[in-house]
């Protein structure tokens, strides 16, 4: 399980780092895209093994951050003009862990947080082919906010099935974490998924 508040006030200096800002209110459109779509800097490189060569723990100095993923996975990351983005892309292609961190000045009161959580999964309503079979906020605790949800999402005439995870915090951070396979191998790999998402740190 994620140790949530120490990852948000890590993330205060992994974002602040790349002094870029986004309202999550805005949509975050781009968290929908395939990871085929996807522009990143050629930075893509295979981590050295992990202990029992199975796994395999990928660190990062430019952007400042660690993440485990099975052998065969990849690791792609980008200092995008919205902050840090970071994809964990299977061999195949299609499984794909995306991590997302964010500024957002105007997350400076709970009110403010459950107004962008509230806004966010509105958006994500009014945007063609996208279906959210569950959406549940988790309260606002230690001056953290979190949301989790499930649905699919169109690319390019293929359904995909996601798990998403969401942290804003009143200090102005956002981290984003999405889970995504096609329908008929997102329950098996959803599981590798998770596993890679909690695995996620922040240096």
């Amino acid at each position: 399980m994620l140790e949530i508040k120490a990852k948000i006030e890590a993330g205060k200096a992994f974002v602040l780092q790349h002094k870029k800002a986004l309202a999550l209110a805005l949509g975050v459109i781009f968290l929908f895209l395939a990871p085929f779509l996807f522009s990143f800097s050629p930075k893509d490189q295979r981590a050295g093994n992990s202990a029992g060569g199975q796994w395999q723990v990928y660190e990062s100095e430019a952007l400042g951050f660690s993440v485990s993923h099975p052998a065969g996975w990849s690791v792609k990351e980008a200092d995008a003009e919205s902050g840090p983005d970071i994809l964990v892309l299977d061999s195949g292609g299609k499984a794909f862990v995306r991590i997302r961190g964010f500024l957002d000045p105007n997350l400076d009161s709970e009110e403010a947080i459950s107004s962008s959580i509230a806004e966010y999964q509105k958006s994500l309503a009014s945007q063609e082919g996208v279906r959210v079979s569950d959406f549940q906020t988790e309260g606002i605790k230690n001056n953290i906010g979190g949301f989790w949800l499930t649905g699919e999402f169109p690319v390019k005439g293929s359904a995909y099935r996601f798990f998403e995870r969401g942290w804003l915090s009143l200090a102005g951070q956002a981290l984003i974490l999405r889970a995504a396979d096609a329908p008929e191998s997102f329950d098996e790999s959803v599981i590798t998924m998770k596993k890679i998402m909690d695995s996620f740190q922040i240096k």
